[in-house]
C-alpha cells in the first residue's frame, strides 16, 4: 500500500505549489461529487 500512495502524496504536493489550494480543493470537490452521483445512479 505505501508503494501506491508514495506517488501519489508526492504528485498532490507538487500539485499544491504549481496551483493554488482553493482551486485543489474546488476540482477534488467536484470529482468527489461526481462520484457520487455516479455511484446513486449506476
Amino acid at each position: 500500500m505505501m508503494l501506491a500512495n508514495a506517488p501519489v502524496v508526492w504528485l498532490g504536493e507538487r500539485m499544491t505549489r504549481l496551483v493554488p489550494l482553493t482551486v485543489v480543493h474546488r476540482v477534488s470537490a467536484a470529482i468527489f461529487m461526481d462520484l457520487g452521483v455516479w455511484a446513486l445512479l449506476a
